[in-house]
């Protein structure tokens, strides 16, 4: 494993500013030989394992959306600087409704600008709802429902409906960027562009309107005109990943209440 030196010199980098430090990575925020402004990811044994998926995600897709990368290998990556702040300000400000169309345009620029040919290395849907799958029934009285719902949803994906997904949209994970609004941070599964949305519903973390039903409904009806979805697939997927996203909670010793209490909001209130 290199130190933080030998990337600085290695990628002509200097001023290096501690700006984060998250479970993959400690984030720099540094300047290239030209004078640009960088974030440089300097990755720990996680962010080495987890950290490469999201690598190929951003050079997949391009400058569509997404924050570029510069330079990568096994220990760090160099990406194109969002410094102007998280989609999460316009929710702050009292723009629920703006922060979320923003979020549509941002994953239609994703899903439209992708091509043909999907690289093999990213995870299934299957693979990412494994947590789910294997829970015991006994977690929670939804699980068995989730469990079929989820096993039909991906038994049914049409092959129009199939993208690379970022899996991880959310207020927290949309910058702003000279170049607008830029995703960081994917953890890719290729599957139903529906359940793209899904993170979003639970998110910003803490925000008191998350249980609202209304906001629910708005944020269904702005997803399904820009993306032009189907209104009962996304209530499907959003169910199912409450339970999944339930299910990591548990398995990472966290409180998984806010996720089964959307869970449940959804399933009494929305499903048919």
């Amino acid at each position: 494993m290199h130190d933080l030196s030998y990337y600085l010199t290695l990628w002509e980098l200097t001023q290096p500013e501690k700006n984060a430090q998250t479970f993959t990575s400690d984030v720099y925020k540094v300047a290239d030989s030209d004078g640009r402004i960088c974030i440089l990811k300097h990755l720990n044994d996680v962010g080495r394992e987890f950290e490469k998926y999201g690598a190929a995600y951003l050079s997949y897709v391009g400058d569509a959306a997404a924050a570029q990368v510069y330079k990568h290998d096994d220990g760090a990556l160099l990406l194109e600087y969002a410094g102007g702040g998280e989609l999460k300000a316009l929710v702050d400000a009292g723009r629920d409704d703006d922060a979320t169309e923003v979020a549509a345009h941002v994953i239609r620029a994703l899903h439209d600008g992708q091509g043909c040919d999907i690289p093999s290395e990213f995870w299934t849907m299957e693979r990412n709802a494994a947590a789910l799958f294997d829970a015991d029934d006994s977690f929670h009285p939804f699980v068995p429902q989730a469990k079929k719902v989820f096993r039909a949803l991906i038994d049914t994906q049409k092959d129009s409906d199939i993208r690379v997904l970022h899996r991880d949209i959310h207020h927290m994970n949309i910058l702003k960027s000279e170049r607008g609004w830029l995703v960081i941070d994917p953890q890719p599964v290729v599957g139903d562009r529906h359940y793209e949305c899904t993170t979003f519903f639970l998110n910003p973390t803490g925000y008191a309107d998350i249980l609202n039903p209304a906001r629910v409904e708005k944020i269904e009806t702005i997803f399904c005109r820009v993306l032009e979805l189907d209104k009962e697939r996304l209530r499907q997927f959003s169910f199912c990943h409450a339970m999944l996203s339930a299910c990591w909670c548990a398995m990472d010793e966290q409180d998984p209440t806010s996720s089964l209490q959307f869970a449940e909001l959804i399933a009494n209130k929305f499903l048919s």
